[in-house]
């Protein structure tokens, strides 16, 4: 039988949270902790798993890629699904996003909301939810 002391508080599963910085969040990955094979997003300090495309998602994602790349040349970076910095908190992978010229800049450091132009999210069964967050 278990036994609780009187004085501690009763909460439920969903009052708890672990938040996460930035930094954590790189150094969950770079320890092994969140395998490299798990897409997750931090959005606002709270770890979310990502699901795997569908076809119509994937398909979408390739053409605006092929497109971008088309009509930029050398005028931006088309960044897909990696990560971007949304401040201390929140490192996201929009599907496909429009950078700040200059790839080299971006193999130390990530790139951030001040680096990108543009950030397209392609969603059809996870439209409300992207909305939401």
């Amino acid at each position: 039988m278990a036994v609780r002391a009187a004085d501690a508080p009763v909460r439920s599963r969903r009052q708890v949270r672990w938040r996460f910085t930035a930094e954590q969040y790189v150094a969950l990955y770079a320890t092994g902790v969140l395998p490299s094979d798990q897409n997750t997003e931090l959005i606002e300090g709270e770890i979310y798993v990502v699901p795997p495309p569908g076809p119509l998602h994937a398909s979408s994602k390739t053409f605006l890629f092929h497109q971008f790349v088309l009509h930029l040349g050398d005028r931006g970076v088309v960044w897909v699904e990696d990560a971007v910095r949304l401040g201390d908190d929140s490192i996201v992978q929009p599907d496909v996003a429009i950078l700040r010229p200059g790839l080299r800049q971006y193999r130390r450091r990530v790139p951030d909301a001040a680096d990108v132009f543009l950030a397209v999210e392609v969603a059809s069964t996870s439209l409300a939810n992207d909305r939401r967050r």
